[in-house]
């Protein structure tokens, strides 16, 4: 690119960093104005420059070790670590971050918080004769589904 005019050279870098939709609503707008030849040929001398960057940057590749291909920009979207949908407030992160260096204040062995159980209390025992009154209750109950039935003679 010696002996290039700056000026172009600086366009054909300011035409590198735009997007494809960027220098396409350019081209749109430019087709329209009144020296849209110069555009064309402009567009011309960008996409031989562009080859030529392409060029040297796989020889650069291959000079350097590598397999020559041009590294591509990855797809557009979200990041693969971020989630959708919610964020932690500023205090939530802070207190996310001391519980960790806590946890971790001890080459890795987290400090088990005393744990105090509480003795269960002992359940009341049921009388003989409340026993007996909920057995004849359940024994009401079935016969009530069954409905009559005939007495099954012994074997």
């Amino acid at each position: 690119m010696q002996g290039r005019p700056t000026a172009v050279l600086t366009l054909v870098r300011a035409l590198a960093k735009l997007k494809p939709a960027q220098v396409l609503k350019l081209i749109s707008k430019a087709k329209q104005a009144p020296n849209a030849g110069k555009l064309e040929r402009l567009e011309r001398l960008r996409d031989r420059h562009l080859a030529a960057a392409k060029k040297l940057e796989r020889q650069i590749a291959a000079l350097s070790g590598s397999n020559g291909s041009i590294a591509t920009p990855a797809r557009r979207g979200r990041k693969p670590g971020r989630r959708k949908g919610y964020t932690l407030s500023a205090a939530t992160r802070r207190k996310m971050s001391e519980a960790a260096k806590r946890r971790y204040a001890g080459k890795g062995k987290p400090e088990a918080a005393p744990v105090e159980e509480k003795p269960r209390a002992k359940r009341r025992a049921f009388s003989a004769e409340a026993r007996a009154k909920m057995a004849a209750a359940a024994k009401a109950r079935w016969a009530k589904v069954k409905g009559p039935q005939s007495p099954v003679p012994p074997k």
